[in-house]
């Protein structure tokens, strides 16, 4: 029987300042974002920086249905280790959730290559 297993990703935080972030808000321009297909969101993310590269970006947004204070990371297959994503993105899993390490992210903190805004 398999037990639940309570997981965080890790990151290299000189990789995240380096690494463009983009915030993913519900719609733009009357257009809908979440839950969409790759090249809406990859568009989007061109509108905000067109040097960027998409597959290459991470996307934060708010969780649906939650307050705004409840924050979600979309890692692109692109920033992965095993792909060339030099973040150093290693995870961990704990059966007990007391046992997983307690970094919280602040990403209202993050100043560096970061656009759009939480919404």
């Amino acid at each position: 029987m398999l037990s639940a297993q309570y997981c965080v990703t890790l990151a290299d935080s000189n990789a995240i300042n380096r690494v463009s972030k983009a915030w993913v808000p519900k719609e733009y321009d009357r257009e809908q974002l979440w839950f969409s297909r790759d090249e809406v969101f990859d568009n989007n993310i061109k509108k905000l920086e067109s040097l960027w590269n998409p597959a290459k970006t991470l996307r934060t947004s708010i969780i649906e249905g939650k307050e705004l204070n409840n924050v979600q990371l979309m890692i692109p297959p692109g920033l992965l280790n095993s792909n060339g994503g030099s973040m150093g993105l290693t995870a961990s899993c704990k059966e007990r959730i007391e046992d997983i390490p307690g970094h919280i992210v602040k990403y209202n903190d993050w100043k560096y290559n970061i656009k759009g805004k939480r919404q």
